[in-house]
């Protein structure tokens, strides 16, 4: 009989695979004799730890915004992940829907939440997933950009107190639609060369300066920082809140109300293939994947050359 029950325990930890290593003596002992106790686990502290695990500040917000809004439709009583079935995400949908929160941002809050229930059942906390008849719906997002002739207005205007948000702009648009966070956190120009590593998804970027970008810089040279923002803000979030004002000031000078600094990244990109640069060197600029496979793409070494002569040619064409 000890046999019997030795083998029958064995069976039961090949069960746990490898959360056998991560487990207490007292847990595995719980596990094997059944003792385990069944995790009570509210939907709304879970998506609270998962948000708090998120390494990114925008993921993270992504996630305390659905929190918000779950919390805004469940009111205070306690949400189990096995009450969330599917009518009640078709319900949850209509509430978002009535009060106005539009298609792709009810997309976020649908996407997260499933996550989170990804997440729950991958450790053991619920069996239930109600997303597998629910469809998220989402829109196409129109891309903003600049045509030519407004990119030439924007530039030659003078907006007086502003002119320092349009060149921030412009030094967006002439780094191939760097972003602006890491515009703002550039520390040099080593080799005369824009390099540094996107914050939004760690790809190296090598992109070469242009005499357009090289003006701008000297005009708006810092001390520790190779732009004089970054000398003048305590942080980037406080630079870039009051920044986004200035520059939606200039686009309603020149009726471009929505303008933001993304424009510029957006505007490279339309303007690069209306004048006929190919698709492969807008993608490389961009940094997107290759065309062809992601596998075999990682073993390109791709010449930095044909990003620098792409951008070389949409800064003769708005010239």
């Amino acid at each position: 009989m000890a046999e019997d029950s030795l083998a029958c325990y064995r069976v039961k930890l090949l069960e746990l695979g490898t959360k056998v290593e991560i487990m207490s003596a007292v847990q595995i002992r719980d596990w094997l004799t059944e003792r385990r106790k069944p995790r009570t686990v509210l939907l709304l502290d879970a998506i609270r730890d998962y948000s708090a695990r998120c390494s990114r500040d925008k993921t993270r917000e992504a996630y305390e915004y659905a929190l918000d809004k779950v919390r805004a439709f469940a009111g205070s009583s306690p949400l189990t992940f096995e009450e969330v079935d599917y009518k009640w995400l078709i319900a949850f949908e209509r509430f978002m829907e009535r009060n106005g929160i539009r298609t792709n941002s009810r997309s976020v809050v649908f996407r997260c939440l499933r996550a989170v229930f990804n997440d729950a059942i991958d450790n053991d906390i619920t069996e239930s997933y109600p997303f597998r008849k629910f469809r998220i719906k989402s829109e196409q997002k129109v891309k903003e950009h600049l045509s030519v002739e407004q990119f030439r207005i924007l530039r030659d205007e003078d907006f007086g107190h502003d002119n320092d948000a349009r060149d921030f702009f412009l030094l967006s648009f002439y780094a191939v639609g760097i972003n602006p966070i890491d515009l703002y956190g550039l520390e040099g120009l080593p080799g005369g060369r824009i390099r540094y590593i996107r914050r939004k998804t760690s790809r190296f970027y090598d992109v070469g300066v242009q005499p357009e970008f090289a003006d701008i810089c000297e005009k708006m040279k810092g001390t520790d920082h190779l732009l004089n923002f970054a000398d003048k803000y305590h942080n980037y979030d406080t630079f870039i809140n009051f920044y986004r004002r200035k520059l939606r000031r200039v686009g309603e000078a020149i009726c471009v109300p929505d303008i933001t600094f993304y424009w510029a990244r957006y505007s490279w990109a339309t303007l690069a293939y209306e004048i006929g640069v190919p698709r492969d060197s807008i993608s490389q600029a961009l940094g997107h994947a290759f065309s062809g496979p992601a596998v075999t793409s990682a073993y390109i070494d791709y010449d930095f050359k044909k990003v620098d002569e792409a951008n070389r040619r949409v800064l003769d064409y708005v010239r």
